[in-house]
């Protein structure tokens, strides 16, 4: 049997859950949102470089050094 605490309570976590689906997270755009199908997923990230202008034609093409590191992401069960 549900007492009128536990009624009011549910009602209002309703509300909230409802609220959030409809109108969304102001920080859901600072965030990076997707699923994770492995136990362990990799993150490149590459720092920027400058361009370099080919003023010859047939020349090589330049070698920039790239900046590149890596995360690595593991899961975590939450029973």
């Amino acid at each position: 049997m549900i007492t009128i605490d536990m009624a009011t309570k549910e009602g209002y976590n309703y509300a909230v859950r409802l609220n959030m689906q409809q109108k969304g997270s102001k920080l859901s755009s600072c965030v990076r949102e997707e699923e994770q199908k492995t136990e362990r997923y990799y993150y490149d990230q590459i720092a920027p470089t400058e361009a370099v202008d080919i003023n010859v034609r047939n020349s090589d093409t330049p070698l920039i050094q790239t900046n590149i590191d890596r995360r690595m992401v593991n899961l975590i069960s939450s029973d």
